[in-house]
């Protein structure tokens, strides 16, 4: 079962995450252990457990004798293969704590630090849990907005302003760039209003439009950034599915940022309890989760490119079947997989849902919207917003 863990996301919190430890400025912790969980962040909760039982045994209160001795080796043995897999991950250009250790993350922690400094950065104020669905036994990351206490006038709705596009080369705010230039004709971006730490935009340098859709080469870059921030990306194609800002946008969120208040997760995201083990998976990229909308799911291994082909393939499967009025559509984008879903509307009893939903997190904002949580469940939500699932052409086992 998974307790209703709150916690609360403030703007010191965010600047903990990205590396400042709050006011004082301190430098990262990797190994620090979490006061919340009592979890060592670089080995988890069982390498705690394994780190505790060794640091009794050391105590003046050991446990005695055969038993004693074989669970101390055992902890041990166990113990440094927990270090192990967080050496590794190091190694491999991750770090202890879950975030990448890359130059783009480098550069999006000091982005994020300098921008909230100045207050161009405006982190949600949200408490936060992990409720389980209660027809799919899904866990879902569930945040509570918490009411503005002063209207913000930072993205004026109507008036002076309202038309500029914050997007654009000429009129983005200097203080929310990361990186102009990421690659050619793409720039990385601060979301203003993140609720999750890390929340970065993959913005086009020309004139296109989010109705414009996904093109292969924004599929592979996409790809390219979130394997750099060891993150999820996603894509909400235009108003229907989400989308706020017409200028075509991409934007991923580091995962660790997600699950890091919730152990229980391991690590992954909610949507990856859906996903089939690779040996149960058919080939082609018409799979089906077991999810009651139109939607298609497949793995693109290693190649940025083989992802880009695969999309294009989703597409059409996750339309096929279904009206041809149909266009609106949400993408998730993980190191080695893709989830495409088809969209209806966008709001559903007072939820407003973009991509992150389908990856398993959900944003509340009224009491009517929680109480109608609490007795639907997140899938009704999400079914509620999807395209109702058409006979699939091919269906995996899930987890």
């Amino acid at each position: 079962s998974y307790p209703r863990a709150m916690t609360v996301a403030t703007e010191g919190d965010v600047m903990e995450l990205m590396g400042r430890g709050g006011s004082d400025g301190a430098a990262w912790r990797p190994m620090e252990v979490s006061a919340e969980t009592g979890t060592h962040a670089g080995i988890g909760s069982q390498g705690t457990f394994l780190w505790q039982f060794i640091s009794h045994q050391c105590s003046g209160k050991p446990i005695k004798g055969t038993v004693g001795t074989v669970l101390s080796m055992v902890a041990a043995v166990a113990l440094i293969i927990s270090a192990g897999v967080a050496l590794s991950s190091v190694a491999s250009g991750g770090s202890p704590l879950g975030y990448s250790t890359s130059p783009l993350m480098t550069k999006i922690r000091a982005a994020s630090d300098q921008a909230l400094a100045l207050r161009a950065l405006e982190p949600l104020s949200v408490t936060r849990e992990l409720l389980v669905d209660p027809l799919r036994h899904i866990p879902f990351i569930v945040s509570y907005a918490a009411p503005p206490t002063t209207p913000t006038l930072s993205t004026p709705a109507t008036g002076q302003g309202a038309s500029r596009d914050p997007f654009a080369v000429s009129t983005r705010d200097p203080y929310l760039v990361v990186e102009e230039g990421y690659v050619d004709g793409y720039s990385v971006m601060l979301n203003k209003f993140p609720s999750f730490a890390g929340h970065v935009l993959l913005v086009t340098d020309g004139p296109e439009q989010q109705a414009d859709g996904l093109s292969s080469q924004d599929v592979s870059v996409l790809v390219d950034l979130v394997r750099e921030i060891r993150g999820v990306g996603f894509f909400n194609s235009d108003r229907e599915a989400g989308a706020s800002q017409p200028h075509k946008h991409m934007q991923a969120i580091p995962v660790f940022s997600m699950v890091s208040e919730f152990p229980e997760l391991q690590g992954r995201l909610p949507i990856e309890n859906t996903f089939p083990r690779e040996e149960e998976e058919a080939p082609g990229e018409c799979n089906t989760l077991k999810l009651p909308f139109q939607h298609a799911f497949a793995r693109f291994g290693s190649k940025p490119d083989a992802a880009a082909t695969a999309f294009q393939s989703m597409l059409h499967c996750v339309r096929d079947g279904v009206s041809s009025s149909v266009g609106s559509y949400n993408v998730l984008v993980g190191d080695d997989w893709l989830l495409v879903v088809a969209r209806s509307q966008r709001e559903f009893e007072g939820f407003d849902v973009n991509a992150m939903g389908f990856a398993g997190a959900l944003l509340v904002k009224t009491r009517q919207a929680s109480a109608f949580l609490e007795s639907a469940g997140p899938i009704e939500v999400l079914s509620g917003v999807a395209v109702a699932a058409a006979s699939p052409s091919v269906t995996v086992t899930s987890r």
